[in-house]
């Protein structure tokens, strides 16, 4: 039975209207009857379009009836048909297709389908459970079953197609998966609690899972492809796999050996398909139990571990005629080994026509020993005409191996000579179990040509890359026969050529046979590099300079010619080119045409003559450089002359009241001015034609760092000589600038600064330096791209002085031009030009200069904002885009073409999700020639002529409108910006800027909003350290900024224009960008508007990893935008109606402000979607989480900066910092990141990253997930995927540096977003703001990560004792946890006890900031305190160290225990026993101080007699000796004796221990609490006492209740500072139920009688007080109550240790020793004896103690007699216990050896342990010890007792 068949056909039969179904063909035919008999089965009507007539089927003409269903009696029709009939039914569109793209909805992040992937899922559980009467709940199955076939899913398309469309071999899996799952669920025990998980994954022919739930994190679908397409790629490679399990295993026979692997080619030609050829072979008939337990047998550990491969350390000798002599090698690109050079033969060819190539030596040394009968090899060559090999001889050493062997190679006629490096193969001749090479080992060989000299170039483009091996084509040699040489034939007389890639390439000539040197043809000697000249006949030559216009070498009188290509690859913007490590090349054709219509065109050609081509003139000195330009086409001449009126350069045609300052110029500074222009050396950087000498195009690397100083200096100097009460002095801070004016006002228009001005010159060489060093960087090499966005030179400078009047421009918007060609000019203007004449361009010299739009907005935040549109409002069928602007102006070309590229993307992606395909609708007020959309369709089919015929390419339209209209989008072309230059306050703090070492970019803080909270603002003031690795930049900056304001900063206010295009209705979204607009202030200026907007989203517009293929960003940083909304009624009634399921009812929360609130935060509704909800449980659930996070972000100490961050707005930017982690989808990462940073007085800061996982769960549920509930498993795999991308962006950045400057903008653009987006209620720093900023743009911030928290909000769920939220501490290795019902979250309020709870959690695994101090470049030095990361475990000492004799420690007398003191804390060693090796005895040692030891945790099993009893003495003997090892303070015991085994005798004597006996009362009240327990402790003990009674004695539901009840009530009667007694609380029950005698009253009157615990209060002692030292409690004296009496005062006395003692131990850094292991002070043990009875109880608090406990140093041992014991109480007891000692125990499986962490051979130790004799056992420890050690176990008696070890 096809069971997916009949989920589908469930699901299809619910439909209504036309509907279609198309199958792939992978599929038999029964499967579509199989789903149209359940279709028709379940009330529908399925037709089937197919060509079996005979069986019903109807043909696609016959189908076409159906599109009028009526007709034939019907409403509601399914089609089902395959794809082979799918392209005739194209009359048929009408009918919905119930898949998306031919997949189930969901698949791979497919958009959504009626037939859904978790909805079949759903119906697959429901059936196959009803099949086989499974136990198993039905929402488990479905859910693991969605998690297998999603996991197939991503698998299939990683892999892609092969023989078949994944697609298509995708259903046929799933088809299996089905038909298999009833089977799987029979062979697994449903009450097992991941019988579910086992019984999906073997159903699909996976391996389970290893944990509970799901493959870990790592181990993903694109791992798992990889492995199939390595390690299951052949048979030859299948052996190496199952070699590999089965060692691992430790078994000769993998049950996957069992499946006929022979026939797999054949499988794989069947299927199509390599996943589902391998995951189904060896499935034989519809009952293949062997091929499902095969993979059942086959841990995801297992299937997922990477292989040791075969690290061979080779050696090559050759011989010559001058004896053996090593080998030289080269590396080069494409080979994953070096090349070794032989020496050349000689030319000669023995009697049989055989020339001898050379004798080799080969010596390989390997890993491990190796043994002759495992290292049967043979030597072949390829390619086998290359060479013979004769004569080998393999020997062995006890490293490794030699070989031996002569090649030789046979010319009995003409053949080409190989000039390519050929390979030697070491192969195996067979592999078994102890093969000492499992894989082929491959030596590269170049063989020189006998007849004349080899030459090879090793050709490196780009400082990052290898060098790539070019040779020339092969020669053809011809035998002599008199002579018995080789002679060369030469074809057509040309000599062999060598083509090279590229004319700018590093050339390193390799010669092998030459011995008279090597020169160019027309003259010129190469030297042989000394370093590189390794024998006589090889030797390597460096070319350097340009090559000759003859490239022709002679090597030895032979002739080789080198062959530049014609046209090179490159980038005409030089900082591009030294960011990608390609060439620089001069523009020319198109791109020259295209930048010589841009007015700078012109300047640049006028500058490069004047001052770079040709030494300046005394007039071009004389204005600086400068040039007076009209911005009215009427006066412009078109031409730059001289106009000695004005005394400068100009192109006005009449005379203008303006004169260049000649006479006020101070000629010291001036000519110093132009002595260091001239030091700059320009005119040696330019290229091959007149493009490359223009100021954009020079290559400034050439530029030494001191000529930039030196030029900063002296301009800073010039600006000095400024006197700004003179009208026409600031001319002079702008030379190499075209100054505009406007002749018909007589004013000055702004300021156009050239890439010479000396601001600017510095930033370009700052750019191209920094671009340059990552290029080369190993570590972001790579990716160096992608840091193109953190070069920004839009604010260097961002005012400058005005000509005239003391007052400043601002830097405007302009175009960067074709190729950002143009990036390194600068345009400075009036506010109030900027603001009222939003020109798209302005003439100069008869050309139109192209602004950037004023909005800000960028292909960046338009192609993000359409993105995210579709992932709020995925079933758009229509997507309309509207462009407005406000009054009549020339259309921005540069919006128009990002709106194009967009656009073309989305159609060219969306398959059939935009039926109604895409509609611009563009304002009337823009002029000019809009895109034609003919072009763009043309385009879009030309590009995807090769897509699905059944998806046919949506519509593309480009209409006129006038703004009436509704859209979907509304981008703003104009800035909707009210901007204000002014003098700051002085009496208020004020924001400022910094930057990076280099001046790439400029970071602001924004200032509070002193005046209008409605306000932007932000001061131009520089901090002091910004810019320092360039000495005069900050210097100059400042002067240059300051000029019009005498010294003071500007502070520069923007405030949001609420105009018509803004408030307007007619638009779902309004998109802008965000210049010089802070998002708080925006939030305050929309809530207060009566225009019902809210700010919706605020995004920087970042590209993630996955979105920068292809994409080359621009040189200047994406702008950050804004989405403006209005709430929609549905929305609103969907959070409304969320809210009241989640029991939040009334005002205390309303949709509007939960909004509103999130929009200031940069969470907008496609951030929502990342939580993998509805928008409205989304948006609760960050609102919640925002607001449970508020107490932690406002308890910023005095020195602090807090800041919550949605990780969708930052994680493309910490993915571009990860480089080399792996990337995480958005589905998968955290939600939240927490940022923490401090900034020390040494200037230095430190900061930590917190991750945050936001659950909400509208399900209403009894109880909040436990610590080991599946529920669990996917968000701390959030959290685990998220802290790992964190690790590697902190830790490349600790190995940065900080000598990267664009890792450090990098860094410093993350902190700038971190501060922007934070609310107006926050309090700002501004000072302490820019100090942070400062650091880390200097690479001075030093970075950690945590493992972050997890924020649970679920409806009706509770926790301990009805509590309705609970936290679950964290610490440096493990989340906290927080959970919360939703209304507890909403009703919380900043500083009350929920909000201390969720601190407490985020600060628990977030450590403190250390003492400040200079941290060292090693990146030590104070830091976070926290426990230093385990040292990897020392290993083991070798048996000659360590060797010791069974006998007994020297002697030592018995004597109290004495106080210890600290001695070096060498660390706790507690002797286990002794392993016997031969004649040797080693002992075995536990190291419990050790953290590498991740739980301290110990299981012993044992049955009567065995030893076990003195085996646990002895251990906790020397545990208490132990104080000199663990800082002087020995560890205490608390032991739980049922069988009075410690209580008297010498033992507790011995330990010095107090034995409390409970038949002579306990001086203890279990209800007391501590001094600061608060009414939740109340709640939860008397919660804990009452289930504690249900569990033991079994009171009833009601009883319980009355019994908390009464609980509570003796708790609220008593004073404060007082605790009700036992029977204070027994007289409560009993008049509250009436004397009536029940459980309740049966328990406590008996614990009352028996007088267990003190009933004077004065005699009461905290349980602090009473564990003081070693304690035994005697539970055997009570063995006559009954054994409930028994287990409930252990059970309580575990409360009390956990709640009373744990939770008040101070937790002890951990110390690294000199030996470099890191090390836990060791507080305490529990020991329970007999333990079965308490893991019987099932109770939380005992896992607790052992999951928790290795924070505060303590351990917990269990010891019972079998192994089952361990899976009592419904918990699986075992896996906490990292530490294990079994002795003789009877009725063991391997797998119950493997269950509890044993690695070594199972089998064995399964079948011996019931053979152990007394103090015998197998130990295993994971701190790397899992083999399973046999020992014999060190006895009590045995041991001397005395002194402290």
């Amino acid at each position: 039975m096809h069971l997916l068949a009949k989920a589908l056909g469930t699901i299809a039969a619910t439909s209504r209207g036309l509907s279609k179904v198309v199958l792939p063909r992978s599929l038999p035919g029964e499967f579509r009857h199989e789903m149209a008999q359940t279709v028709n089965e379940n009330g529908g009507v399925a037709i089937i379009v197919g060509d079996l007539l005979d069986r019903g089927e109807i043909t696609p003409q016959q189908a076409i009836s159906f599109r009028t269903p009526e007709a034939n009696g019907v409403s509601s029709v399914i089609l089902i048909t395959t794809e082979g009939f799918s392209k005739e039914l194209k009359s048929l569109e009408t009918f919905r297709d119930m898949l998306f793209q031919g997949l189930p909805g969901g698949v791979t992040g497919g958009g959504p389908a009626f037939l859904g992937l978790e909805t079949i899922c759903t119906e697959v559980s429901r059936q196959a459970i009803k099949m086989v009467s499974s136990s198993i709940q039905a929402d488990r199955l479905a859910s693991k079953i969605l998690a297998v076939a999603e996991f197939l899913g991503r698998a299939y398309s990683k892999v892609g197609n092969d023989a078949a469309p994944w697609s298509s071999a995708y259903w046929q899996h799933l088809d299996m998966m089905m038909r298999a799952l009833p089977i799987s669920l029979k062979q697994v025990i449903a009450d097992h609690p991941d019988a579910a998980t086992h019984a999906a994954y073997m159903a699909a022919g996976l391996p389970r899972p290893s944990g509970p739930g799901a493959y870990r994190p790592a181990n993903d679908p694109e791992r798992y492809a990889k492995i199939i397409g390595q390690r299951w790629i052949n048979i030859e490679e299948i052996e190496r796999t199952l070699l590999d399990l089965e060692a691992l295993e430790g078994t000769d026979l993998h049950p996957l050996r069992s499946l006929d692997w022979e026939t797999l080619s054949s499988a794989k030609a069947i299927y199509g398909h390599p996943i589902i050829a391998i995951t189904q072979q060896g499935r034989n008939g519809e009952q293949p139990i062997d091929w499902l337990r095969a993979w059942a047998s086959t841990t995801e550990d297992r299937f997922f571990h990477e292989p040791q491969t075969e690290n061979v350390a080779i050696e090559f000798f050759a011989e010559n005629h001058s004896g053996e002599f090593m080998v030289p090698s080269v590396i080069a690109t494409g080979s994953e080994m070096p090349i070794h050079v032989l020496p050349q033969p000689a030319n000669k060819l023995d009697t049989d026509d055989n020339l001898e190539i050379a004798k080799i030596r080969i010596r390989g040394t390997l890993a491990s020993a190796i043994t002759p009968s495992h290292f049967d090899v043979e030597l072949q060559v390829v390619p086998k005409s290359a060479a013979r090999v004769s004569d080998l001889l393999v020997s062995h050493t006890a490293t490794g191996f030699e070989l031996e062997a002569r090649l030789s190679r046979s010319f009995k006629a003409a053949s080409n000579w190989n000039e390519k490096p050929i390979t030697l193969v070491l192969a195996p001749k067979s592999i078994v179990h102890g093969s000492a090479l499992k894989e082929k080992l491959k030596v590269q060989v170049l063989i020189p040509n006998p007849a004349r000299p080899t030459v090879v170039v090793l050709e490196r483009n780009g400082s990052r890359s290898k060098p790539k091996l070019q040779t020339h084509s092969n020669m053809r040699l011809t035998p002599n026969k008199e002579s018995r040489l080789l002679e060369l034939e030469l074809r057509d007389g040309n000599a062999p050529e060598i083509t090279l890639n590229g004319n700018r390439s590093e050339l390193l000539l390799c010669c092998a046979g030459e011995h008279t040197g090597v020169s160019w043809i027309d003259g010129g000697a190469l030297h042989a590099e000394e370093s590189q000249q390794h024998d006589s006949t090889f030797a390597q030559y460096k070319i350097t300079g340009q090559a000759p216009e003859n490239p022709v070498l002679l090597v030895d009188g032979f002739e080789v010619s080198l062959s530049f290509p014609t046209h090179e690859s490159g980038h005409v913007t030089p900082v591009v080119a030294a960011i990608t490590g390609e060439p620089l090349v001069p523009a020319d054709g198109e791109v020259l045409a295209e930048l010589s219509t841009d007015p700078r065109f012109m300047l640049e050609t006028w500058i490069s003559n004047c001052c770079i081509r040709e030494i300046p003139s005394d007039q071009f000195k004389a204005s600086l450089g400068s040039v007076l330009l009209s911005t009215e086409p009427e006066w412009t001449s078109g031409d730059i002359t001289w106009d000695q009126t004005i005394g400068a350069f100009s192109d006005l045609t009449s005379t203008v009241n303006a004169r260049f300052p000649t006479g006020e110029v101070n000629a010291a500074a001036f000519d110093a001015f132009w002595s260091a222009f001239s030091e700059l050396g320009l005119s040696s950087a330019i290229g091959q034609n007149e493009a490359s000498a223009l100021p954009s195009a020079l290559d400034l690397r050439s530029v030494e760092k001191a000529s930039v100083e030196n030029y900063l200096e002296a301009f800073h100097a010039l600006l000095e000589t400024i006197d700004e009460t003179r009208s026409g002095s600031t001319w002079m801070a702008y030379p190499f600038s075209a100054i505009l004016f406007d002749p018909g006002s007589g004013s000055f228009a702004g300021m156009l600064l050239s890439p010479l001005h000396p601001i600017r010159l510095a930033w370009n060489w700052s750019a191209q330096t920094s671009s340059a060093q990552i290029a080369s960087s190993e570590l972001f090499g790579s990716t160096s791209n992608s840091f193109l966005r953190f070069i920004d030179g839009d604010g260097l400078p961002l005012v400058g002085p005005t000509i005239g009047y003391p007052e400043n421009y601002l830097a405007a918007s302009l175009s960067a031009g074709p190729e950002e060609f143009f990036s390194a000019w600068s345009l400075l203007m009036p506010v109030g030009f900027q603001q009222q004449n939003q020109k798209r361009s302005l003439e100069l010299l008869g050309l139109q200069l192209p602004l950037g739009a004023p909005s800000g907005l960028d292909k960046g935040g338009m192609t993000s904002a359409i993105r995210d549109y579709l992932r709020v409002f995925p079933f758009t069928p229509q997507l309309r885009i509207g462009i407005a602007s406000t009054n009549q102006r020339q259309r921005f070309a540069e919006t128009d073409a990002a709106i194009v590229s967009a656009a073309t993307e989305l159609l060219s992606k969306s398959g059939n999700t935009l039926p109604g395909g895409v509609r611009i609708l563009d304002s009337h007020y823009r002029t000019g020639q809009s895109p034609n959309a003919s072009q763009v369709l043309r385009k879009l089919g030309s590009e995807h002529a090769s897509s699905d015929a059944d998806y046919p390419r949506p519509a593309f339209e480009w209409l006129r409108d006038d703004g009436k209209r509704s859209v979907d989008i509304r981008f703003l072309e104009d800035s909707p910006v009210h901007m204000r230059l002014s003098n700051p306050p002085t009496d208020k703090p004020q924001g400022g800027s910094t930057g990076p070492g280099l001046p790439l970019n400029r970071f602001r803080s924004w200032a509070p909003m002193h005046v209008s909270e409605t306000r932007s603002n932000a001061t131009n003031a520089l901090s002091s350290q910004a810019f320092n690795a360039l000495e005069n930049f900050n210097l100059t900056l400042r002067r240059f900024e300051s000029i019009a304001t005498r010294g003071e900063p500007t502070l520069i206010e923007g405030e949001l224009r609420m105009g018509h295009d803004l408030v307007g209705a007619s638009a779902r979204w309004t998109i802008t960008g965000n210049r010089h607009l802070n998002p708080a202030a925006i939030s305050t200026q929309l809530r207060k508007s009566a225009g019902g907007l809210m700010l919706w989203e605020w995004r920087p517009a970042f590209l993630s990893r996955s979105e920068q293929k292809g994409v080359r960003n621009p040189v200047s940083s994406s702008q950050p935008y804004t989405v403006l909304a209005r709430m929609t009624d549905t929305l609103q009634r969907d959070i409304s109606k969320t809210l009241e399921h989640c029991g939040i009812i009334g005002p205390t929360l309303q949709p509007t402000k939960l909004l509103d609130s999130l929009g200031v935060r940069g969470i907008g509704l496609a951030s929502l979607l990342t939580m993998g909800h509805s928008q409205s449980m989304g948006a609760i659930g960050f609102y919640l989480a925002f607001k449970a996070l508020e107490q932690w972000e406002s308890a910023a100490g005095p020195d602090e900066v807090r800041c919550i961050i949605p990780m969708d707005a930052v994680y493309p930017l910490l993915d571009a910092l990860a480089a080399g982690a792996k990337d995480v989808d958005d589905q998968k990462r955290a939600d939240l990141l927490l940022l923490k940073a401090t900034v020390r007085p040494d200037g230095t800061a430190e900061a930590l990253v917190h991750p945050v996982e936001v659950k909400a769960r509208s399900e209403r549920g009894n109880s909040f997930p436990s610590r080991t509930g599946s529920e669990l498993v996917d968000p701390i795999g959030q959290l685990k995927s998220t802290e790992n991308v964190l690790a590697a962006f902190s830790a490349n950045i600790r190995k940065v540096d900080g000598e990267l400057q664009l890792v450090n903008s990098a860094v410093a653009t993350l902190i700038e977003a971190a501060l922007s987006l934070r609310p107006a209620s926050v309090e700002r720093k501004p000072s302490q703001e820019v100090d942070l900023l400062e650091a880390s743009a200097a690479g001075k911030l030093f970075i950690s990560e945590t493992s972050g928290s997890l924020l649970w909000f679920q409806a009706g769920a509770s926790g301990l004792g009805g509590a309705k939220y609970e936290r679950r501490l964290g610490d440096s290795g493990h989340a906290g946890q927080f959970f919360s019902d939703f209304a507890a979250a909403a009703e919380s309020r900043t500083g009350d006890e929920y909000s201390s709870f969720v601190l407490e959690v985020v600060e628990s695994s977030m450590p403190k900031f250390g003492a400040p101090g200079t941290p060292s470049r090693s990146g030590e030095g104070p830091g976070p305190t926290r426990p230093v990361v385990p040292s990897p475990p020392v290993p083991p000492s070798s048996p000659d160290e360590r060797v010791l004799p069974q006998t007994p420690i020297p002697a030592k007398p018995i004597d109290p225990l004495p106080e210890v003191a600290d001695s070096g804390s060498v660390g706790i060693e507690i002797l286990f026993g002794h392993e016997h090796r031969a004649s040797q005895s080693l002992p075995v040692y536990f190291k419990p101080s050790e953290t590498s030891l991740n739980q301290m945790n110990i299981g012993v099993v044992g049955d009567l007699g065995t030893g076990k009893t003195q085996f646990l003495k002895s251990l906790v003997y020397q545990m208490t000796r132990a104080g000199n090892a663990n800082r002087g303070k020995a560890p205490k015991v608390f032991i739980f004796d049922y069988k009075h085994d410690y209580s008297d005798g010498e033992f507790p004597k011995s330990i010095g221990a107090k034995v409390l006996d409970p038949t002579r009362t306990l001086p203890l009240n279990f209800f007391a609490l501590g001094k600061n327990a608060n009414h939740v402790d109340r709640v939860r003990r008397a919660n804990f006492f009452a289930d504690m009674l249900r569990r033991i004695s079994g009171i009833g539901q009601v009883q319980r209740q009355n019994l908390y009840e009464s609980i509570m009530q003796a708790y609220q009667a008593c004073p404060p500072g007082l605790f009700p007694l036992l029977h204070d609380i027994f007289d409560i029950y009993r008049d509250k139920t009436d004397g009536k005698a029940d459980s309740v009253v049966s328990v406590l009157s008996l614990i009352s009688d028996l007088m267990i615990f003190e009933r004077d209060p004065t005699k009461v002692l905290d349980f602090n007080e009473l564990f003081t030292g070693n304690t035994v409690l005697n539970l055997s004296s009570l063995g006559g109550a009954g054994q409930g009496i028994v287990d409930i005062i252990a059970t309580m006395f575990l409360d009390l240790l956990y709640h009373d003692y744990m939770k008040n131990v101070p937790k002890a850094p951990f110390l690294t020793g000199p030996d470099g292991t890191s090390r836990r002070l060791v507080d305490s043990f529990i020991l329970i004896d007999e333990a079965h009875h308490a893991m019987a109880r099932g109770f939380d608090v005992l896992n607790k103690l052992m999951l928790e406990g290795r924070e505060f140093g303590m351990g917990v041992i269990l010891s019972s007699q079998y192994l089952s014991h361990f899976q009592l109480g419904g918990s699986d007891w075992a896996e906490p216990l990292s530490t294990w000692v079994v002795h003789n125990v009877r009725n063991t499986q391997p797998k119950d050896f493997q269950r509890i962490g044993f690695r070594g051979n199972l089998q064995e130790i399964s079948a011996q342990v019931s053979t152990l004799q007394t103090h015998w056992a197998y130990y295993r420890c994971a701190n790397g010890q899992n083999e399973g050690i046999l020992m014999k176990g060190q006895p009590f008696y045995s041991l001397s007792k005395g002194t402290d070890t």
